[in-house]
């Protein structure tokens, strides 16, 4: 049984078995092919310089997840980027990604970095909820292929690796108030604001949008071959021309029905 998530210990990794843990968790999550995979010794010396190599482990001591990050400047400023974060799939939602990140924070806050960057795919929207939602990240750009083509992944193949760049603000009033529960205060009129799917031309009209998402572009491809490459050529049309015209992402919204429910990435002109 998985169990809930306060019941895993979670500390840095430290020992051989740790790092050797980490390894085969990164290839069962993207495949034995997996050519960017972070060997040991990497794990082992990003974090004697500043970076996090932490886990999540079962009352038994097995590795259930982890969290990988470097620290360095980025923008010309101390920050920190967390590549990788992963759990075992019969762990999956129920909050061990959470905890990991909450980890990685306190880790990093200690060491006096307050800004935390990282990717992911918007179109996973368990992902996009967790990251904006719960714990107040902010979407910097969007950027295609991030990761090269996929191809080299059993995971991407088909699909690219399209990503949100994120900011996190560790030490920011806004983080603060997600981490306590406040709902982000999103525009009023969000809710009710038109929505860009697969058949829609993504022209920006001045006023807030609603970008469709699948919950999660992968299982979409497994039921329905071909829709995830339909539903990246969508979203990627409409998060760049959104972009470009100054639109910035402030959340996600689900609909209230679980049988039928959709996602969107709220989209709001940028007021900076």
């Amino acid at each position: 049984m998985p169990g809930h998530a306060s019941d895993y210990v979670l500390r840095e990794l430290v020992t051989a078995e740790d790092h050797a843990a980490c390894l085969e968790i990164q290839r069962a999550t993207w495949g034995d092919s997996f050519e960017d995979a972070v060997p040991p010794i990497i794990q082992r010396l990003v974090r004697q310089m500043g970076g996090v190599t932490a886990g999540a482990f079962r009352p038994s001591g097995e590795l259930a997840g982890f969290v990988f990050g470097i620290t360095g400047l980025y923008r010309g400023e101390l920050a920190h980027w967390s590549h990788l974060l992963a759990v075992r799939p019969e762990v999956r939602d129920h909050g061990l990604g959470y905890r990991l990140k909450l980890f990685q924070r306190e880790l990093l806050l200690a060491l006096g970095v307050r800004k935390m960057y990282w990717t992911f795919d918007p179109l996973v929207a368990r992902n996009a909820n967790l990251n904006l939602n719960r714990l107040g990240a902010r979407v910097d750009s969007y950027h295609r292929d991030y990761y090269g083509t996929g191809d080299h992944s059993v995971l991407f193949q088909g699909l690219g690796t399209d990503r949100f760049i994120v900011r996190w603000e560790l030490d920011s009033a806004a983080v603060a108030a997600r981490l306590a529960g406040q709902p982000p205060a999103l525009p009023a009129d969000l809710a009710a604001a038109p929505v860009v799917d697969a058949g829609t031309v993504a022209i920006p009209g001045g006023g807030p949008v609603r970008i469709e998402i699948p919950a999660d572009i992968h299982a979409e491809e497994k039921l329905h071959p071909g829709s995830g490459a339909r539903w990246r050529a969508a979203t990627r049309a409409a998060f760049e021309a959104h972009f470009a015209a100054g639109y910035q992402i402030v959340g996600l919204l689900r609909d209230a029905e679980p049988e039928a429910r959709r996602h969107y990435a709220l989209c709001s002109p940028s007021t900076v």
